[in-house]
Parts: structure tokens; sequence; C-alpha cells
């Protein structure tokens, strides 16, 4: 993310994205956590399992974060975009 703008839309960036994060992976969970449970422990028993089933929700999170942080980047940059057309009469 070295290219992400720096100050306040980096801040506005992270925060939007870490909210995503904080709230999206136990929703997501709620619905895949049974079967990913299930599955890791059938494959790994019942120790490496959870220990599995733990990596993956921390996994999850961080694929939510980094999406949720490009998806975010991206439409900052075409709102910017949008706006300096439009003030500069493209539009």
């Amino acid at each position: 993310m070295e290219n992400a703008p720096a100050g306040p839309q980096k801040g506005l960036v992270v925060c939007l994205a870490l909210a995503a994060t904080v709230f999206g992976t136990p929703i997501l969970f709620d619905f895949i956590g049974p079967w990913v449970e299930e599955l890791s422990i059938r494959h790994y028993g019942e120790d490496l399992g959870t220990l599995m089933y733990g990596c993956t929700y921390l996994l999850l999170g961080a694929i939510i974060y980094y999406a949720s942080q490009l998806t975010l980047l991206a439409a900052l940059a075409s709102v910017s975009a949008f706006g300096a057309l439009r003030f500069a009469g493209a539009l």
C-alpha cells in the first residue's frame, strides 16, 4: 500500500477497513464456521483441527481487511477523479 494517499485519507481507509474486518468476520464465520470446523477436525484431528479453525478465522479477517482497504482506496480514487473532472469542466 505504498502508493496509498497520505494523511487523513489513509486514516479513513484504515479505519473503515478495520470496521469491516471487526464486524464482517464474525458475521461471515457464522455462515461458514461450522463447515470449516467440521472439515478441519475431520482432517487434522481434535487438537490440530481446533488450531487450524482459529487460523482460518484469522486468515479470513486478514483477507477481509485487505480486500476492504483496496476497495475503499479504489472508491476514494474514483470519487477524487470524478470531482477533479467535474471541477475542471470536463463533465
